[in-house]
């Protein structure tokens, strides 16, 4: 795995005082190899704790408890928790550069609400068979299955 200490802040880096662990989870449409056209990301609608704030689209993510036996742990159990969609760690990607190091997922934002720099890691992960998404009332007010160009113009990534 890739390093995983905070990075550096810079006048565009908040320091990290909140983090995250989600996964970016995938399915696929046909069996042919995966590409950006036969594949589908789910993105949720995610509810604030202030009803000032504005929802967002993002990842299923959530932070670590004291029975998670590791991030991947943590990151798969957000997804079920948040969509009731069953994504073992089996099921995560890894992802290498051309020098077989592993690519890491990461989105460095200030929360707004908490005043402090939050760092969320992802996994992609693949979403077996045909499972309903059944959303956690409290936390998602939405959820869908979208293509590649639609998440990006959907999704709401935070920055610094």
């Amino acid at each position: 795995m890739a390093s995983t200490t905070t990075p550096t802040p810079t006048p565009t880096s908040p320091i990290i005082g909140d983090r995250s662990y989600g996964v970016i989870p995938l399915r696929f449409l046909t069996s042919a190899p995966p590409s950006t056209t036969n594949t589908q990301i789910l993105l949720i609608h995610q509810k604030t704790i202030v009803p000032s704030s504005p929802y967002f689209w993002t990842f299923p993510k959530g932070h670590a408890e004291e029975g998670d036996a590791s991030l991947q742990h943590t990151a798969v159990r957000e997804v079920w928790e948040e969509t009731g969609l069953r994504v073992g760690v089996e099921d995560l990607l890894v992802f290498r550069n051309g020098e077989g190091e592993e690519v890491e997922f990461r989105e460095v934002y200030t929360n707004p609400i908490r005043k402090v720099g939050k760092e969320v890691r992802y996994w992609v992960g693949v979403v077996k068979g045909e499972q309903e998404v059944v959303m956690q009332e409290m936390e998602v007010d939405g959820a869908k299955w979208v293509g590649w160009d639609e998440a990006e113009k959907t999704i709401t990534l935070r920055r610094g």
